[in-house]
């Protein structure tokens, strides 16, 4: 059985045969459809069955181009059409390779004032793109500007600095002798602070 309702939109016209109607009933009776789905599906099973653009509208709560939108897909590429979204362009344009370039050289070079190494923040600022796409041209050059990267820098800086050889001091002043009482410990807990209360 072939359904046609015109009258929509000019150049408009949904045809859903049996075996279309059984899959976009399928599509409405299945829980796990995603809503937009149901929705689309809708549409056009309202269409198909001679229902007006108003009338549609009111039932599924849809605007007038979304109604058309939906139907003219249906009607160029079928169910499958109503299955998928398009995708559409970013409207953030690409960054050039010379961009990228200019990142990585200035990462490279000192910052500008008293800081002791880039942020992205900075960085983006300067070169006037976003701080996530900063973010991955470090990332796809392997720079980490909040480590050290030139040679002579405190290694003190990195993240992977251990404490090796390191002790703790723990020191007092007697205010009536005029002595400083002071104890090392390798740790630096609350225990050994107490230890060294109790001493003095």
């Amino acid at each position: 059985m072939d359904m046609r309702v015109c009258g929509t939109r000019t150049g408009i016209t949904v045809a859903v045969n049996a075996a279309d109607r059984a899959r976009l009933e399928a599509i409405m009776a299945d829980r796990n459809s995603p809503q937009k789905h149901v929705w689309r599906v809708r549409i056009v099973l309202l269409t198909a069955d001679g229902l007006g653009t108003n009338e549609i509208m009111r039932r599924t709560g849809k605007s007038k181009t979304c109604l058309w939108r939906w139907q003219e897909r249906f009607m160029h590429e079928g169910v499958g059409g109503l299955l998928h979204d398009r995708t559409r362009p970013s409207r953030v344009p690409r960054l050039t390779p010379a961009i990228g370039e200019r990142v990585v050289a200035l990462t490279q070079a000192d910052p500008p004032g008293e800081t002791t190494h880039w942020t992205a923040t900075a960085m983006a600022a300067l070169v006037r793109i976003s701080v996530s796409s900063v973010q991955r041209i470090w990332r796809s050059h392997g720079l980490q500007p909040g480590l050290p990267i030139k040679p002579g820098r405190c290694r003190t800086m990195t993240h992977d600095y251990k404490r090796n050889g390191t002790t703790t001091l723990f020191a007092a002043l007697d205010v009536l002798e005029g002595r400083v009482i002071g104890r090392c410990m390798q740790r630096h807990r609350h225990q050994e602070f107490i230890r060294f209360l109790n001493a003095i």
